[in-house]
């Protein structure tokens, strides 16, 4: 997980939005298999495959107007995350193909 401080940009923009408290979760996306035929059922890695998604943690009101809309998050390493804003909430999900 990466849990830090960064800054939110619309997609490709050099001014920053706002500064934000972020957390964000990558796991392994795993393919389902079922049980039988001499598999466990326990699923299988699909490699390069990842799921990726975070929030924006604490209410940052300068950002409603943003819910819906695709976004970059900033990682405090400088790497940025194109992610949409799902909700009030600060909950966003992947788009694009991951960490640049």
């Amino acid at each position: 997980s990466l849990i830090g401080n960064g800054r939110v940009y619309h997609p490709g923009g050099s001014i920053p939005v706002e500064t934000v408290r972020y957390r964000v979760e990558v796991s392994q996306t795993m393919l389902g298999v079922s049980p039988g035929f001499g598999s466990s059922g326990a699923g299988e890695e699909v490699p390069g495959l990842k799921t990726v998604r975070g929030q924006i943690v604490g209410a940052v009101p300068s950002l409603f107007n943003l819910v819906g809309q695709d976004i970059e998050l900033e990682f405090e390493d400088g790497r940025r995350w194109e992610c949409l804003l799902q909700s009030t909430d600060g909950n966003l999900v992947n788009r694009g193909q991951g960490f640049k």
